[in-house]
């Protein structure tokens, strides 16, 4: 389950938050059905994972396009099976990794004329542990 605000407080700017209700009771649960026994000391509690970003866009000087530049953060659970029970091996095996801060940034450039219209994206994805980049390109004609 997710939810989320978005507050405009200009027309150039925007900021979001969320927050995503991650179920990993489900997890457990079946693993405890699949598993001979009670399959006892096994955890992944639920929990809600927050997100927040911000967008600016301004229309460029030369009056050919709008650029917008973008920011989020996210806050990520290990999403992981931890073992908390007296078995010191199983517990080796099933660590807790802990929460991950992932950040984000982006930029895009959109410009139209007429019924024609090209968008260029740039995003980078997780920029502390090595950004994941992605492009995009689009062209209405």
């Amino acid at each position: 389950m997710t939810a989320g605000l978005a507050w405009r407080p200009t027309d150039r700017w925007l900021f979001t938050g969320q927050g995503d209700l991650i179920r990993y009771g489900e997890v457990v649960a079946a693993v405890r059905r699949n598993v001979e026994g009670d399959a006892p000391g096994f955890r992944l509690p639920s929990t809600v994972e927050p997100r927040a970003g911000g967008e600016y866009s301004t229309p460029l000087s030369c009056g050919c396009g709008i650029v917008k530049v973008r920011a989020g953060v996210h806050y990520r659970s290990p999403g992981t099976l931890r073992f908390v029970g007296p078995d010191a091996v199983t517990a080796a095996i099933f660590t807790n990794p802990g929460w991950r801060t992932v950040a984000t940034l982006g930029i895009s450039f959109l410009t139209e004329f007429f019924d024609r219209a090209f968008r260029l994206d740039v995003d980078a994805k997780d920029v502390f542990e090595g950004p994941a980049l992605s492009f995009g390109v689009v062209w209405r004609f």
